[in-house]
């Protein structure tokens, strides 16, 4: 396969047996997927519940300029950080694992083998990019599910059919192999 010298971090150590499938990285700029938009319209509306509320009590005030506080914490969390977040991460495909490297704040590196992820998920949004989930929880450790932001995600990357693909045949050739 291609050699990616300047996009693989030097923490990364490829194994002998070990071959990069694929690289890529979330698509920029801002993102409105459903859940966003979701929790946005749900926080919105609680505003305007409490601020008509607090304004018939007449303790208005300091209670609606929390609320306003948070929306605009979330407004700017969505078209600053968000964007800045995606644009420093990095996805990494082996023939092994999964490496997903974040240098955000401070550079932070998750790395998953595909012979423990029980189950691809893959959701593909209107502007034709996607999202693929990697759950490594089988269904009889449902009670014991982390939330769903704890898992790992390639999130809104390009042509997320074909990198789903890659995934899959990597994890039956695994499978196969041991």
């Amino acid at each position: 396969m291609k050699n990616f010298p300047n996009l693989i971090p030097t923490s990364i150590n490829l194994g002998k047996d070990e071959t990069i499938l694929w690289i890529g990285n979330p698509n920029p700029g801002i993102k409105f997927h459903p859940r966003v938009i979701a929790a946005f319209g749900l926080w919105t509306l609680l505003t305007i519940i409490a601020v008509f509320i607090r304004s018939i009590n007449g303790t208005f005030f300091y209670f609606v300029m929390s609320f306003i506080l948070v929306t605009l914490f979330n407004i700017a969390y969505l078209l600053l950080v968000d964007p800045i977040r995606r644009q420093k991460t990095r996805y990494l495909v082996t023939n092994q694992r999964i490496v997903i490297i974040s240098n955000f704040i401070s550079q932070s590196i998750r790395q998953v083998r595909l012979n423990t992820i029980n189950d691809v998920n893959l959701k593909v949004y209107r502007d034709g990019t996607g999202t693929i989930i990697f759950d490594k929880f089988s269904w009889r450790d449902r009670s014991s599910l982390p939330p769903y932001h704890l898992l790992p995600v390639f999130e809104f990357i390009e042509e997320p059919d074909n990198v789903c693909n890659i995934i899959e045949k990597a994890r039956i050739l695994l499978l196969k192999s041991t």
